[in-house]
């Protein structure tokens, strides 16, 4: 035998009412919306490009009894420390001209280091400098000339010769 009591009248009415308000917050809360608008952005730019206007020389010099460096700056000067200039009229700086969107500065990067030749002979170039400031900027017509430095090093009795080489030099928009 079951017994079954009876749920007084005002329980069961507040019961429903509770069930009334549960049911509807789910309802509720799907009808709710919300929107935004998002924004697109897009930059067109002249590629950036490098050009080599003139090599880097550092001149003629004795062939050095002792190592030595040769400093050359990008203002055309050469500072030598133990090797023996033959003559300044032979050293100059490189020079590249920097193209793109006129105004815009450039990333500029240059070889710490190269090594160049004459056969199986080499010596070494590093320290690259230039005249760009950290962050060149080209000008209104959209270019730049800068003008690049590095150090030169000879071993003690470097052979004699013409040596010639190359180093890498990357450009980038900013």
């Amino acid at each position: 035998m079951t017994v079954r009591k009876s749920v007084p009248g005002s329980i069961r009415r507040v019961l429903l009412a509770l069930l009334g308000v549960v049911a509807a917050f789910p309802a509720q809360a799907v009808m709710e919306s919300d929107s935004t608008t998002g924004r697109i952005n897009a930059e067109i730019t002249t590629p950036v490009a490098v050009t080599e206007a003139t090599d880097m020389s550092f001149g003629w010099m004795a062939q050095p009894a002792s190592p030595g460096t040769a400093l050359l700056t990008p203002a055309n000067r050469i500072v030598s420390s133990g090797l023996a200039l033959m003559t300044i009229d032979g050293a100059s700086s490189a020079k590249i001209v920097i193209s793109g969107t006129p105004n815009q500065t450039v990333g500029l990067l240059i070889d710490n280091i190269a090594n160049f030749g004459n056969g199986a002979r080499t010596v070494s170039v590093s320290s690259f400098t230039h005249d760009g400031g950290t962050s060149p900027a080209l000008g209104p017509d959209g270019k730049a000339t800068i003008d690049l430095g590095a150090t030169l090093h000879l071993s003690a009795n470097t052979q004699n010769g013409r040596y010639r080489g190359a180093f890498d030099i990357i450009v980038s928009n900013n």
